[in-house]
């Protein structure tokens, strides 16, 4: 799978996904589209990484990567907001 996160290297990637418990999604993964759909069906956002965090290290472990990578980082609960909060493009 290629991943095309802007800046950040395969190997930064993959090491990210294996201190993860939950699932790292990127495009072209199976789960991807549907993992990135919002309540608004007008907004079709592409994020470049999708975590699905299991557990508070999970958490931590992704703001720690968006910030160290400098990457915009969008924290999407029930993603039910009209205007698109709970996504970004290019970030994750």
């Amino acid at each position: 799978m290629s991943v095309v996160t802007v800046g950040v290297s395969p190997e930064k990637v993959k090491e990210f996904r294996s201190q993860l418990r939950g699932a790292l999604l990127e495009p072209g993964s199976p789960e991807y589209n549907q993992a990135r759909k919002l309540y608004n069906g007008m907004i079709d956002k592409h994020p470049a990484l999708i975590a699905r965090v299991v557990d508070a290290a999970d958490v931590i472990a992704s703001v720690h990567f968006a910030s160290q990578n400098g990457l915009a980082l969008a924290v999407r609960g029930g993603g039910t907001a009209g205007q698109a909060w709970a996504a970004w493009t290019m970030g994750w």
